[in-house]
């Protein structure tokens, strides 16, 4: 196993935060960041490090280049930190990349600081961290949190994962780990990091990944922090009775905090870079707007909701045509059987005995995925295109046949759409 341990970047003291990051989110991670810079103290020194496995040097350098004199900000290669043995037991899901994982290096890696903050990318401060870096941990406090008000507002609805999966005594305390002051000497006195990759290893269906494994391990040794210290700003959004299931003392706390957040965490699927017109997006786009990546974010923001806007059309289409093939074959089966009546109410409900409907309907559905990249399959044949002109050889025939392929599909896509 790879050794590397990360020296302090200052002398003294200093606040220790740490971010894990792919390149999708790094946009994200530079908003982070500033705010972070924008409600610091000058009289403090504040050491930023990510965590990262594959990132291209450019774009580091434009997140580094943030730095200020007491603000110091590094990028960490993981490559090598975790061995090959403990990489099999990391596995991932729709919602969530291997990045996750990398806080479970931090007690490893930052080896000379007795606490070090974690922080997700999808966060913005809005008051100096080091007040939440300073708070007291004791020996028996391996982190320091805040309980998950989404996940009490599912067990009040009667959701037993967190009592049964995950063998939680009290799933009330279940905390989220977006936000997270790591008792780093802690965790090395009582070997904690393995015990994580122990329970890991024995669980395939986590819900919460290295969440879940954190709240198991971690059990009866969290400090609960202040609620505004990281406030899920998607509650209103996805649990709209909230307030008719949480009692009515986790109802003010939540909203309290909601209305004087120290920090915004942007959980769930509603994010505000991609609506803006979402509660409380403009604490995310006060940041963005003095980051770096003010214009990439806007960019991707327009181009998210064109390709949405794309979509839904696609899929009003796809609607009109598979009525008109419904109606088709059913009015051509009609003529030599009066029995198939019902044909239509075993289409809806996915049993179908007419072979013709069926396969119809299956090419529509394939064309209509290609429907949504016909975009894309025009920038890839133009990319091509300049490879064709500049290679030789059967590298070049290669191309050539690529291209022969792509035009075919863009033919096949273009003239599906014209005749419908």
């Amino acid at each position: 196993m790879n050794t590397t341990r990360i020296e302090p970047a200052f002398e003294g003291d200093q606040v220790t935060v740490c971010f894990a990051s792919d390149e999708k989110y790094l946009p994200l991670l530079g908003v982070a960041i500033q705010s972070i810079i924008h409600n610091s103290n000058p009289q403090k020194n504040y050491d930023i490090c990510v965590l990262y496995s594959n990132l291209p040097e450019k774009r580091v350098r434009k997140i580094v280049e943030m730095s200020r004199r007491n603000v110091s900000i590094r990028f960490i290669s993981v490559v090598g930190v975790i061995d090959q043995e403990k990489l099999r037991t990391m596995y991932t899901t729709k919602h969530f990349s291997v990045e996750t994982y990398y806080r479970f290096t931090i007690p490893s890696l930052f080896f000379k600081q007795e606490k070090v903050l974690y922080m997700d990318c999808d966060t913005v401060t809005n008051k100096d961290v080091a007040e939440l870096f300073d708070t007291n941990l004791s020996s028996e406090e391996y982190v320091g949190a805040l309980r998950d008000t989404f996940v009490i507002y599912s067990v009040r609805k009667g959701d037993m994962y967190y009592r049964n999966s995950l063998k939680l005594q009290e799933p009330l305390n279940y905390f989220q780990a977006g936000i997270l002051l790591f008792n780093t000497k802690a965790f090395r006195e009582n070997h904690i990091v393995e015990k994580l990759y122990i329970t890991l290893a024995k669980y395939k269906n986590l819900r919460y990944l290295d969440q879940d494994v954190l709240n198991m391990v971690c059990e009866g040794h969290v400090k609960y922090l202040d609620g505004r210290w990281n406030v899920e700003y998607h509650m209103p959004l996805c649990a709209e009775d909230y307030s008719h299931v949480l009692t009515s003392k986790e109802t003010i706390e939540y909203e309290g905090c909601y209305t004087n957040p120290w920090i915004l965490h942007f959980c769930g699927g509603r994010k505000p870079w991609i609506k803006p017109s979402f509660p409380r997006s403009e604490v995310f786009w006060k940041y963005a707007r003095e980051c770096p990546f003010y214009e990439e974010i806007v960019y991707r923001n327009i181009e998210e909701n064109v390709r949405n806007c794309t979509i839904d059309t696609v899929k009003h289409q796809t609607e009109v045509i598979v009525q008109k093939v419904i109606k088709g074959y059913l009015e051509e089966s009609k003529k030599n059987d009066d029995k198939l009546e019902n044909n239509l109410k075993s289409l809806i409900e996915g049993k179908a005995t007419n072979e013709g409907v069926r396969q119809e309907l299956g090419r529509i559905k394939k064309i209509m995925k290609d429907v949504v990249q016909l975009g894309d399959y025009h920038r890839k044949l133009k990319r091509i295109r300049w490879k064709v002109h500049l290679s030789w050889g059967e590298k070049r025939q290669k191309y050539i046949t690529r291209e022969k392929q792509l035009k075919k599909k863009i033919k096949s896509v273009e003239d599906f759409l014209r005749s419908k």
